[in-house]
């Protein structure tokens, strides 16, 4: 019985073991636990300087895409208080020869003989490039930039009219014998032969400069109605109250020359 009690106290009292873990262990866990720490907080640095950077640089492109659209509105508002500019000019001419001739006692005189060449009339019409207008579509304003292109088209119609009135009538005026010069004008007697050969060319001059006379008009009209609307549309779209803006009074029986804000 006595030799049993080391074996049973053994069993009873087991022996207990001890796992150590060595420095390096340590180390190694902990080295790794801090790189994968380390690359984490990278990471997020990374990310969050990367998303400034993006915004940053969607800032900018916006900022230059704006700009880009001021410097295309602009040139397109240019163009059309150049327009605006010619058609006044040229109205203001012909009224002023019509004038005269009322003022000299011609008044009953044909208008083709009331009305000389004009003057100083551009070698190019003024037309909207697509880059012009694209801004007005970009605002949605699709009507404001088919005005636009009508204007120009009907700007560069009226010129070549006035061109051809210019030409008919200087080879007309040569054509027929003047008797006397009182001034600017000359005064002729037709028999009956003239007439038949010069009147049919004296009609299509009288035609010609009525169409030019009444396109002047709607024009110059119309162009101050397209200047109203686009002027407030581009403020609105490029959210800048101080962008120049052509003359916005709708012009009255004598309009005056367009201005801008």
């Amino acid at each position: 019985m006595l030799n049993a009690l080391p074996e049973i106290y053994a069993t009873m009292n087991p022996p207990i073991i001890v796992q150590t873990v060595s420095d390096d262990s340590v180390a190694l866990w902990s080295g790794l636990g801090g790189a994968v720490l380390g690359a984490l907080v990278s990471g997020v640095i990374s990310w969050v300087l990367a998303r400034q950077t993006s915004k940053q640089q969607l800032a900018r492109d916006s900022e230059q895409r704006r700009e880009t659209e001021k410097s295309q509105a602009l040139k397109a508002v240019i163009k059309l208080q150049a327009i605006l500019n010619a058609l006044h000019d040229t109205k203001r001419t012909i009224d002023g020869m019509l004038t005269s001739a009322e003022e000299q006692g011609y008044g009953d005189i044909d208008l083709w003989q009331k009305a000389m060449p004009i003057s100083g009339l551009p070698k190019e019409p003024i037309s909207f490039d697509p880059q012009d207008i694209v801004v007005l579509f970009a605002a949605q304003k699709h009507d404001i930039a088919n005005d636009l292109t009508l204007m120009s088209s009907r700007w560069a119609s009226l010129l070549e009219n006035m061109k051809d009135y210019n030409r008919l009538r200087t080879e007309l005026v040569h054509s027929i014998p003047t008797d006397r010069m009182e001034g600017d004008r000359g005064t002729f007697v037709l028999n009956a032969g003239q007439i038949a050969m010069f009147g049919p060319r004296m009609h299509v001059l009288n035609n010609l400069m009525a169409q030019v006379m009444e396109n002047l008009e709607a024009d110059l009209n119309n162009g101050f109605r397209v200047a109203n609307e686009m002027g407030p549309a581009l403020r609105t779209y490029l959210n800048d109250n101080k962008f120049p803006i052509v003359g916005r009074a709708q012009p009255a029986e004598k309009p005056e020359a367009p201005d801008v804000e």
